[in-house]
């Protein structure tokens, strides 16, 4: 991490899958301005902050997250989901995730 890093809480204009990461601007000056994300529990971090991708880290692979916090992220993602049925690879998402298809 360099001092160049100025990390900070996701803003409601991220969504709810990127709570539970800092968030921090790749590189500012750059055209797509891609976010860097970090997880807050196991410190892993995301060079391309895309939520699906940090949806299926906390859903798959992060093992520092509290069952019960892990619970209700997952909640409150599939629920943000299923309000927002015109994006199509969130509904796939949440079908993958509950084992039924869209």
């Amino acid at each position: 991490m360099s001092q160049e890093d100025h990390w900070s809480l996701p803003s409601k204009v991220h969504g709810p899958r990127c709570n539970g990461f800092l968030m921090s601007r790749l590189n500012p000056s750059s055209p797509s301005h891609c976010h860097r994300a970090k997880c807050t529990y196991f410190q892993q971090m995301f060079n391309e902050a895309q939520p699906q991708r940090l949806f299926m880290y906390v859903k798959d692979n992060c093992s520092k997250i509290p069952p019960h916090q892990k619970s209700r992220y997952i909640h409150n993602v599939l629920q943000m989901m299923a309000t927002t049925t015109s994006d199509s690879e969130d509904v796939s998402l949440a079908g993958s995730f509950t084992g039924t298809t869209t």
